[in-house]
């Protein structure tokens, strides 16, 4: 058995940019692309991780290890207001 407490914690950020030709939302342009606004629009996914675990070994009739930990992960989107539709 091995006899040593073991502990894993990190954080991350993680960012995603999508850059893409201007389109309609919703109805009958949607998904068309828009030539009123013509261009690119650049929308960002921001991510952040914190994780934290620790492992314990234990012997309760056989060998076992007891995990206890806890994680938290948020994601933002950038920006919000072209998800909406309408001028």
């Amino acid at each position: 058995m091995h006899n040593s407490v073991s502990t894993n914690n990190y954080v991350q950020f993680e960012r995603t940019c999508n850059n893409r030709l201007n389109e309609g939302l919703a109805g009958g342009p949607e998904g068309i692309f828009n030539l009123k606004d013509p261009g690119f629009r650049i929308t960002k996914l921001d991510n952040f991780l914190a994780h934290s675990e620790v492992n314990m070994p234990l012997e309760l009739g056989v060998t076992q290890t007891a995990t206890l930990g806890a994680e938290w992960n948020q994601q933002h989107m950038l920006p919000a207001a072209h998800a909406k539709s309408g001028n």
